[in-house]
């Protein structure tokens, strides 16, 4: 059983690089349908399910690091500051 759960995401909206695109669904794509065919065809190329999950993970990861702004900090006056979007769960 693939535990996407272990990724710890979030509603679509949070993440910079999936919300510029001011929709959470496609008018005619079911996004459950179409995700268990990419996990069918994963299967059928040869990734095992620990596989998948690494896959995954990496493109959790690219989501999350998305949300991270660097850039300076005009209210402690620093040169440079690391600011992550607030509401997305912590990576573990």
């Amino acid at each position: 059983m693939l535990h996407i759960a272990k990724l710890n995401l979030s509603q679509p909206e949070l993440y910079n690089y999936l919300k510029n695109g001011n929709t959470k669904s496609v008018p005619g794509i079911d996004d459950v349908k179409a995700f268990k065919e990419l996990r069918f065809a994963l299967s059928i190329v040869g990734f095992g399910q620990t596989q998948q999950l690494e896959i995954f993970s990496v493109i959790a990861f690219i989501l999350h690091l998305g949300n991270i702004v660097i850039g300076q900090d005009e209210k402690n006056n620093q040169k440079s500051a690391v600011k992550i979007t607030k509401g997305i769960p912590p990576l573990q």
